[in-house]
């Protein structure tokens, strides 16, 4: 079986702040680009079985988590 994977990547508003040489790059809140970004994605990927959500939102801010969704 083949299966058709999408992915979205994360992080926090606070990366610019701790890593400064992320360069020109806009950091807005997360929950609404994630919701955005996956809408957009089911957009345009209608053959999607599953969306994979990487984060690197640190270990004090949010807790480990990991979630599944099962989209077909």
């Amino acid at each position: 079986m083949t299966a058709q994977v999408g992915v979205i990547g994360w992080s926090t508003p606070t990366t610019a702040a701790t890593a400064p040489s992320v360069g020109n790059v806009r950091f807005s809140a997360e929950v609404p680009a994630i919701k955005s970004c996956l809408q957009d994605m089911l957009q345009q990927h209608k053959d999607l079985d599953y969306v994979i959500g990487l984060s690197h939102a640190g270990r004090k801010e949010y807790p480990l988590c990991l979630m599944g969704l099962r989209l077909a």
